[in-house]
């Protein structure tokens, strides 16, 4: 978005950020790299996360109605840019204040964009192509975003629940709720592991007619991917019996 914008004659840039409000939505969960990136780079706009929010998870459509154009990120992986009729009026209005003809493909390769991702949600292939599409037209090569992610140790590991009723979560969601002392447990082995990166997730899915605890593990290195794995491991057995 700050790329698009800077690329605005000076007058119709103000304009753009007096009428266009816009925000990214990401769960408390997403790579470091990209919120360094965001906290670091972005200009115009809002960046918000989950924990910021105290919330196990930001219902995208109700945050999204405050702001013209919402980036949103979920955690299960599925992502989307939402707008509404009232940003494509507001854009419209913006072409009176174009003082070239790269002002006016800037607004209209907007209006173009948001109506094929209000279309096109919650799907990854379809959004990788648009994505692709559009550093093209933007003439950025993929190796200018790759250095968003981080390829930090990680993996995703299963256990099967012997009592499943001690362990509930949130309304509506996946991610634990209790046992909170669990929880409490693994935040504070985080904390004194000292990795910025270091990140414990458990959920509780239904397989057949078991239940399973899913757990998501990522650290800086192997020496504490390793750590966090046992750590897990050990507060399972513990809270299962």
């Amino acid at each position: 978005m700050n790329l698009l914008i800077e690329n605005l004659s000076n007058e119709l840039s103000k304009k753009f950020k007096e009428k266009i409000s816009f925000t990214i939505l990401n769960s408390y969960n997403t790579n470091n790299s990209i919120k360094e990136f965001f906290d670091k780079e972005i200009k115009h706009g809002e960046f918000i996360l989950e924990s910021e929010r105290k919330s196990s998870e930001i219902n995208f459509f109700e945050e999204g109605k405050n702001f013209d154009i919402s980036i949103c990120y979920k955690k299960n992986g599925r992502g989307t840019i939402l707008s509404n009729e009232g940003t494509q009026k507001k854009l419209s209005s913006l072409f009176s204040f174009c003082y070239s003809s790269k002002d006016c493909q800037i607004l209209e390769f907007l209006q173009i964009f948001l109506n094929l991702f209000n279309r096109i949600t919650s799907d990854s292939f379809s959004t990788f192509i648009i994505f692709e599409k559009v550093l093209k037209i933007l003439k950025i090569s993929i190796e200018n975003v790759t250095c968003l992610f981080n390829d930090f140790p990680c993996e995703f590991l299963k256990r099967k629940l012997k009592n499943s009723q001690n362990f509930n979560i949130e309304e509506n969601g996946l991610n634990l709720i209790t046992p909170k002392q669990m929880l409490l447990d693994v935040d504070n082995f985080l904390k004194e592991l000292n990795d910025r990166n270091a990140k414990c997730i458990f959920k509780k899915i239904k397989k057949d007619e078991d239940f399973l605890i899913k757990i998501y593990i990522e650290a800086t290195n192997n020496e504490n991917f390793q750590s966090i794995i046992k750590k897990a491991n050990e507060l399972i057995d513990i809270y299962d019996e």
